[in-house]
């Protein structure tokens, strides 16, 4: 499972040379400046050390925090690890996902594989859910927020997969008043 390979693949004994080599080349390619770079590393060593104590809560936001200035697969893929350890599966659902998405063509066939079984893993620990948004009476397309977390704009044509129990379901629109 998916929980089980965070200390695997990075853990507190990421040597700092592979540290310096994964950064210069996720910023080259997004064109990201030098100073974001060393924040990016910075995040993502405290989000190492953090997890290696078990203190996945405080490591979370961390590696979140270096994806956002450096995207790399990496990275992203040891914040779904983290998120799952915390058991925020939907969060490590969508994280997981997106490293599949946005990465996968750089993945290799056993990354991508453990991926996508993690996936389908994080996936059964959710319901999946419908949503039809319709914009008869709005000024312009509605966004849905869930439990305060903005997961995106109208239409949705596949599932939102949520994590059991009650939910808080808010939706936005110009013109109209949120419901």
């Amino acid at each position: 499972m998916l929980t089980g390979s965070l200390r695997g693949r990075a853990g507190s004994a990421w040597p700092a040379l592979a540290l310096a080599a994964l950064f210069p080349a996720a910023a080259a390619a997004q064109g990201e400046a030098p100073d974001a770079t060393a924040r990016a590393q910075e995040h993502f060593r405290h989000a190492s050390e953090l997890s290696s104590q078990g203190w996945y809560d405080e490591a979370c936001p961390e590696f979140l925090a270096s994806y956002e200035l450096v995207p790399s697969s990496v990275v992203l893929y040891h914040y779904a690890s983290c998120l799952a350890r915390c058991e925020e599966w939907q969060e490590a659902y969508e994280a997981l996902s997106r490293y599949v998405s946005v990465h996968g063509a750089s993945l290799s066939d056993a990354e991508r594989s453990e991926a996508e079984s993690g996936i389908e893993s994080l996936r059964a620990r959710l319901v999946p859910t419908r949503i039809l948004l319709t914009d008869a009476d709005c000024d312009g397309p509605g966004y849905l927020s869930v439990d305060g977390r903005r997961l995106g704009s109208a239409p949705f044509p596949d599932p939102l997969y949520l994590e059991r129990g009650a939910r808080v379901f808010e939706v936005v629109a110009e013109g109209c008043e949120p419901v």
